[in-house]
């Protein structure tokens, strides 16, 4: 949103339009409830006297602080347009990154999912099995041996301390 309407306000400028104008023509067509509210505080203040770049300053949850020097520079060289549609691109161009990157790890996750998953049902349902044929066939098991069929009882029989200490795990993580 943010992309689409730092190109259309450069555009709009570049078709002739004066700052007090386009603002007016956006806060008519924005749904966005941040974006209206940046549009209607903008006019405002540019009304009162203040540079655009002002205005952006006072958004730094919508506008961080490279945008309002960009918008400085652009006022002061009189490429305010050019400015603009520059960061038009670069949020666009971190935009596809973001989304690159979200979805490369898409397929990390679906593993590492199937992993637990898969180690959760040999634990549930194969070790319980092997260990009714260890008991039957009076074999000594080495250590680690013991120590899965240990933690497949554990997960068993004391299942919501596995869930509890899961769900403390993530949130500690977060």
């Amino acid at each position: 949103d943010k992309a689409q309407f730092l190109e259309y306000f450069a555009s709009m400028l570049e078709a002739g339009l004066s700052v007090s104008d386009v603002l007016q023509a956006f806060y008519e067509d924005l749904d966005k409830p941040l974006l209206r509210k940046f549009v209607k505080d903008t006019q405002y203040g540019i009304r009162n006297g203040k540079q655009l770049s002002q205005c952006f300053e006072e958004f730094p949850e919508l506008f961080p602080p490279l945008y309002s020097g960009m918008i400085k520079v652009g006022e002061a060289s009189g490429t305010l347009a050019k400015s603009l549609r520059s960061l038009a691109d670069q949020l666009e161009k971190t935009n596809a990154l973001k989304s690159k990157v979200k979805n490369s790890m898409i397929y990390p996750a679906v593993l590492i999912f199937a992993l637990i998953a898969i180690v959760i049902i040999l634990l549930v349902v194969v070790f319980p099995r092997l260990e009714e044929f260890f008991a039957d066939a009076n074999l000594e098991l080495p250590p680690l041996t013991q120590a899965l069929l240990t933690l497949s009882n554990l997960l068993i029989n004391q299942w919501y301390l596995f869930i509890g200490g899961t769900v403390l795990g993530v949130w500690g993580f977060r």
